[in-house]
């Protein structure tokens, strides 16, 4: 039978799995194991994997507290938080239409800009001047500044056979889902029928 019972050594806290048999001339004997050290800051166990993958095959797996850690007030100041869903649901409706691989294989050094620059205009509709900003607050692909010099330049950067090669994949890919019809008329007209 064993039992847990607990020892300080030299300042040390440990916790000792201590198991009691009778050796070959049936005298009493106890076998210690160290299956645990005591955190002096917080007074909580840390086990060794070995006990616990034991226990947990014998099917008494141990519970263990997590510790929340604690933030100081400096830390708290210069943190930041940021908006996550927008861009997690942007980004997996990219990678379930195609249109991220579709970017990356006509775009490949700039497709995370682009990206990042159509999550932003789908998500408020907002002037391009305004993209920096929204990216400091919103969870994005690591792409660096987005500035509007640096958009400029970016869609500057951009040729026309990429734009027509991005245009061709993509029409091709989402043909077999669905159709892209353009109305290019510009035909103006009134009603004759007052109100």
């Amino acid at each position: 039978m064993s039992v847990i019972i607990k020892r300080t050594i030299n300042g040390c806290s440990y916790l000792y799995e201590t198991t009691s048999y009778r050796n070959r001339d049936g005298k009493p004997r106890s076998r210690h194991v160290i299956i645990a050290k005591i955190d002096p800051l917080t007074g909580d166990p840390i086990y060794h994997q070995e006990y616990l993958d034991r226990m947990a095959l014998q099917g008494t797996p141990v519970e263990i507290k997590r510790k929340e850690k604690s933030y100081t007030e400096n830390e708290i100041l210069k943190s930041r938080i940021k908006k996550y869903g927008a861009f997690y649901l942007f980004k997996q409706i990219g990678e379930q239409t195609g249109l991220i691989n579709v970017l990356k294989e006509t775009l490949p050094s700039r497709w995370q800009h682009i990206f990042n620059i159509a999550c932003y205009l789908n998500a408020t509709g907002n002037p391009l001047a305004y993209c920096s900003d929204w990216i400091g607050e919103t969870e994005a692909l690591p792409c660096g500044g987005m500035s509007p010099a640096a958009i400029t330049e970016l869609f500057k950067t951009i040729s026309d056979s990429e734009r027509m090669s991005f245009f061709q994949k993509w029409a091709i890919l989402r043909s077999e889902h669905e159709f892209l019809a353009l109305d290019i008329t510009s035909v103006s007209s009134n009603s004759g029928c007052q109100g």
